[in-house]
């Protein structure tokens, strides 16, 4: 499992707008993989909400939180890739700075099933949401940084390092 934290620059007012203009840079997705191991409290209230919102255009509120509760450590978030890339649903607009973390985001066995088991693609109930990833892309003209090799992407200015973002968007939610 993949989790995804999506942002957009603030001149946009949705992700629609954000992935329909000219700006290559107006969105910007933290993706964390899950690794499968103990309980993560943390996550409690967000997987109490999947049954709010099992389908597609469906939304609830979650209780006040801290997102740097749901991630790992801030020492751990110095290590990641970053490249600009497309979004992962249609039309894969080429839109988005990605910051991909190579420490996990560990979950028990019943919290990642919960995921996969919870949510439906369809109103039927019949299509469940799991699997649903694209097939690995060429990388072609794509340059991967890794944050260990001391460079970043020049356009990726706006978001120097991930953990400085993170730690702003921790801020916004409370």
């Amino acid at each position: 499992m993949e989790i995804h934290i999506v942002h957009i620059k603030e001149k946009f007012q949705n992700l629609a707008e954000a992935s329909a203009g000219d700006d290559r840079e107006g969105i910007a997705v933290l993706g964390f993989l899950v690794k499968n191991g103990s309980e993560n409290p943390a996550f409690r209230n967000v997987i109490n909400l999947l049954t709010k919102i099992q389908e597609k255009d469906e939304s609830s509120t979650l209780p006040k939180a801290r997102l740097s509760d749901l991630l790992p450590s801030t020492d751990k978030l110095k290590r990641y890739f970053r490249y600009l890339g497309s979004l992962t649903t249609p039309d894969c607009q080429e839109k988005v700075i990605w910051t991909l973390f190579k420490e996990p985001i560990q979950l028990d066995e019943n919290q990642i099933t919960t995921f996969s088991k919870t949510l439906f693609y369809d109103n039927k109930k019949t299509t469940s949401m799991k699997d649903n990833f694209r097939p690995v892309q060429i990388r072609g003209q794509r340059k991967v940084q890794d944050s260990g090799a001391g460079s970043l992407l020049p356009s990726a200015r706006a978001v120097t390092l991930a953990p400085a973002l993170a730690g702003l968007l921790v801020s916004l939610l409370l």
